[in-house]
């Protein structure tokens, strides 16, 4: 492609100060075009690299067995109700009504309308499994969207789903699809971790995240190499005995003390002179249950300096919507605010939680007495209060055990991809049945795997970049080669780059050949910007030597090469 016949306009800079390094370079090499917050046109640069995208996605899904179709991007109410998901999803699912005032949403995922293609097919288990998947456009309205392509509100995605009579079934594809995902990232040359997840509202018993590992990425990944553990930091897995401390306690019975508007584990430090690790603090929240009408206090006690995880605390309560407790629910309860603790406290309708953390015979801890302005010193567990069956309730930071001997370690990420097991969610709810091998009706399990096609293309360059613009792997980059003629008022330089440009051409390799009439300057910094895997300069060293300019993007790694050496170089490089 000759950039003077192109649809190509960069920039020296863009004013996205607080945005992610890949939505600026994408502005400045003129990829991409903002209509609206998280709204986007892929211009043709930025359209190349999706369809290499998608071309390796299906590549490594076709040779498993998976089979492509295409599902409507506006969906009917009616299917989102059956599965009970039309409330559930919240706002960021795009409602509106058609002229005849029928409900419609849309896509933000696709779950209901594949188990509606299913059932309209599918008879019998001898139609089983059955795996399908689509790359298409989703709108999800996100509250904030930011960081371009990483957080937009439309997006692009490949969404599989499959179907299955047993369990086994259902678990060797979702082992395929783990591993041709494995193969999809690593085939884009990108570094990257898998790890265990929260399944979240698409429900389901067992989930992986698929993150590309970045600087700037938006979630924290914990690992612990030793033992093979990796999870995202919601969801990282603590042993009972994490945050087991020693006591400074005084130790004798237990003392109640005036603590006057001591509502907060800071005003107990200066009053009481005690540390927060010693302390036990009450998070307390509003379970809301769609259906059920009235909600119900959830109280969380855990140590002191510790966060309450809430994708743990809601994957523990199982469904649900968790609000921070009001102060009117608080006194239809008989919770007292800022004195909870777990002695003496109202039994009726409130759910209790222990953390690990408490669970410490023996241990001398500052609690709340259920009284205002009071608390209590040299609370024992075992004897003040009983922990009955603790939880792993805490959010998980690096430097945290993983085990007995080891600890976590951490890296940014970026989430491409996420599978789940569903199991019968929407199966059951949506009634599908099947003739079983048994010759009673079956209802089928299923299994959902997600990809993100425009966040994968953005990943790339948040991975790989340097101080002068993007360098894409060479697997989905937009071309292969950029070529550059430095000087197109020289006759002999021009034909030669014009000449070189045509046998690349017929060997194979994809170039984008400047041709524009700019000074050298300017080409080159738009090359380096552009970042395709190798530059190739004819200019004046051609004129005095025959010698081209080649540079590795990657480094900047600059040889005089002859022609032939040249395209010897690009074919054991590129193709």
């Amino acid at each position: 492609m000759k950039i003077s016949k192109y649809f190509y306009f960069t920039s020296k800079s863009v004013s996205q100060e607080d945005e992610a390094i890949s939505y600026k370079l994408m502005l400045r090499a003129g990829m991409l075009l903002k209509h609206g917050a998280g709204l986007y046109s892929y211009l043709p640069m930025a359209q190349k690299a999706l369809e290499k995208v998608k071309r390796v996605i299906r590549e490594e899904l076709d040779r498993d067995g998976n089979v492509e179709l295409l599902m409507p991007f506006v969906q009917p109410a009616a299917l989102w109700k059956e599965s009970g998901r039309w409330e559930d999803m919240g706002p960021e699912m795009a409602r509106f009504k058609d002229r005849k005032k029928n409900d419609y949403a849309l896509s933000p995922t696709h779950e209901e309308v594949i188990t509606d293609v299913f059932r309209s097919q599918a008879k019998s288990y001898k139609d089983l499994p059955i795996s399908l998947y689509q790359i298409a456009t989703k709108f999800r309205d996100e509250p904030r969207p930011r960081f371009g392509l990483l957080r937009g509100r439309e997006f692009i995605m490949k969404d599989g789903y499959s179907f299955h009579e047993t369990q086994e079934c259902l678990q060797k594809t979702y082992d395929a699809y783990f591993k041709a995902y494995c193969r999809i990232v690593e085939r884009l040359g990108l570094k990257y971790r898998v790890v265990q997840a929260d399944t979240g509202n698409m429900g389901g018993s067992m989930s992986h995240e698929f993150h590309v590992l970045a600087e700037r990425g938006e979630d924290e990944i914990l690992f612990c190499d030793a033992i093979g553990l990796a999870a995202n930091a919601e969801m990282a897995p603590l042993p009972k005995n994490a945050h087991f401390t020693k006591s400074n306690g005084t130790g004798g019975g237990v003392e109640k003390v005036g603590t006057p508007g001591a509502t907060k584990l800071e005003d107990l430090e200066r009053t009481l002179k005690v540390s927060m690790v010693d302390m036990i603090k009450s998070v307390a929240y509003e379970l809301v249950v769609p259906g059920v009408g009235e909600s119900r206090p959830v109280v969380v006690f855990i140590r002191g300096d510790l966060p309450v995880s809430e994708t743990k605390l809601k994957k523990y309560l199982d469904r649900g919507e968790l609000r921070p407790l009001s102060v009117d629910t608080a006194k239809k309860f008989g919770l007292t605010l800022g004195f909870m603790g777990p002695s003496n406290s109202p039994k009726t309708g409130v759910i209790y939680l222990f953390d690990h953390s408490l669970s410490q015979p023996g241990k001398f801890w500052v609690s709340g007495a259920n009284e205002t302005d009071f608390h209590f010193k040299n609370f024992q567990e075992g004897r003040d209060f009983q922990v009955h069956e603790s939880k792993d309730l805490a959010l998980a930071k690096k430097g945290d055990r993983c085990d007995e001997t080891n600890v976590y370690e951490s890296a940014r990420g970026i989430e491409i991809g996420h599978i789940f097991q569903l199991g019968k969610k929407y199966t059951e709810a949506m009634k599908v049945s099947l003739h079983g091998s048994d010759g009673k009706p079956m209802v089928p399990t299923m299994g959902c795997y997600g990809i993100g096609v425009s966040r994968l293309m953005a990943s790339a360059i948040e991975q790989n970049n340097d101080e002068r613009g993007m360098i894409w792997p060479k697997a989905i980059a937009p071309y292969q080669v950029h070529l550059i003629c430095s000087n197109m008022k020289n006759d002999a330089i021009r034909q030669a780059a014009e000449a070189f440009y045509g046998e690349l051409g017929e060997m194979g390799f994809e170039v984008l050949f400047d041709d524009r009439e700019l000074q050298f300057g300017a080409k080159i910094t738009d090359a380096e910007l552009c970042g395709m895997p190798i530059i190739v300069v004819i200019g004046n060293a051609f004129a005095s030597s025959g010698q081209f300019e080649v540079i590795i993007r990657q480094g900047l790694i600059k040889q005089q090469l002859g022609k032939e050496a040249t395209v010897s170089l690009l074919k054991s490089t590129l193709l």
